[in-house]
């Protein structure tokens, strides 16, 4: 079973929300750890909302998390990326308090060409590599199976229901 790596977001009214990106099941704890240090900066610029936790199962250390959301963050409103895994699977990742800037004008759509989202997608599909800060190599995310993610099917804004 892969291992869940969870950040919670949480907007200016105070109503938190959560999403998850899966890992292989061997990846070490100690990579786990430089994965979420490095996958945190892609995904702050793309959300409004305040991070206050990234956790497997015990909280990870060494992330300067924020502490104030911005005013007009809200956690119903996301930016849901549809990516394809190996075997035709698909896995669904909802960023709260999505990122209005980060949405083509007229359109529900994510801009994919914007650098912020576009590393986001990146570190998806093709991992992040840690050598540079102590790991043991790219680590690449996947779904809940443990199947790879290999593109990006759809990336939209969306609500979600109270």
């Amino acid at each position: 079973m892969a291992i869940g790596l969870n950040f919670t977001v949480r907007d200016d009214k105070g109503a938190i929300s959560r999403f998850t990106v899966n890992l292989p099941a061997g990846t070490s704890f100690d990579d786990v750890t430089l994965f979420a240090q490095q996958l945190f900066p892609l995904v702050d610029p793309l959300v409004n909302g305040a991070i206050t936790d990234v956790s497997v199962n015990l909280p990870i250390d060494g992330i300067s998390l924020q502490t104030t959301a911005a005013l007009t963050s809200d956690v119903q409103e996301i930016g849901q990326f549809v990516f394809n895994a190996v075997g035709g699977f698909l896995k669904r990742i909802g960023l709260p308090t999505f990122s209005e800037l980060k949405v083509l004008a007229g359109s529900a759509q994510i801009d994919q060409t914007d650098p912020d989202v576009a590393a986001f997608i990146t570190a998806m599909v093709d991992g992040i590599d840690l050598t540079g800060v102590g790991g043991s190599g790219t680590i690449q995310p996947s779904d809940y199976r443990d199947a790879d993610l290999e593109t990006v099917d759809s990336a939209v804004e969306a609500f979600r229901p109270r």
